[in-house]
């Protein structure tokens, strides 16, 4: 799947990056992992771009998309209990059966997973791929040698987190939540 979306850049000769490799390739393969079917994805896609926006001042926006999302996830979880398959809703069905997860567990666990398990890899696909054309000579290294490659990408992990953990040294009430000066603190929208 990479390969042909780099390929069809390649072809034009110019692409973005980020809408047309980072973004959809991780919805692509959560959406494989968690059972949901093709037809939904290009909704995937356009309702995550809404959650993940910083343009949605009332939140009004990320609202409806979440709810659309969880209908949509809500949709694909009983079409597993009907017809369970290979995937991981399936498996998280399968423990809502046996008494170990409920219904809403079972629903907001999928939902977290497809919303949160693209984020953080856009962006690392992103700052991967900005670092790697800062610096052409580890490109290099890392298209030649898979041991260079694994380096890389573990620097880029250890460098360029997509996840920013924050420690204030100050105290302040941001909407509406205090940040407590000396916590750590993961800033994330929901």
């Amino acid at each position: 799947m990479a390969d042909e979306l780099v390929g069809a850049i390649e072809a034009r000769g110019h692409g973005d990056l980020v809408t047309e490799l980072a973004y959809p390739l991780p919805i692509a393969i959560i959406c494989d992992l968690l059972g949901v079917p093709e037809r939904y994805r290009e909704d995937v896609h356009e309702w995550s771009l809404v959650i993940d926006s910083a343009d949605d001042t009332d939140g009004s926006n990320v609202r409806e998309a979440t709810d659309v999302l969880e209908r949509l996830v809500s949709e694909v979880v009983d079409a597993k209990r009907a017809t369970p398959g290979t995937d991981l809703i399936s498996d998280l069905v399968a423990q809502e059966a046996a008494g170990t997860l409920t219904a809403d567990e079972v629903t907001s666990t999928a939902f977290l997973i497809l919303i949160g398990g693209h984020e953080t890899t856009v962006g690392l696909i992103s700052t991967g791929a900005l670092a790697l054309l800062t610096h052409p000579d580890e490109a290099v290294r890392a298209r030649t040698d898979r041991l260079q490659a694994d380096v890389a990408f573990e620097t880029v992990l250890r460098r360029l987190p997509t996840a920013q953990l924050a420690v204030p040294e100050e105290g302040l009430t941001w909407w509406p939540s205090p940040i407590t000066r000396g916590l750590f603190h993961l800033p994330v929208r929901v």
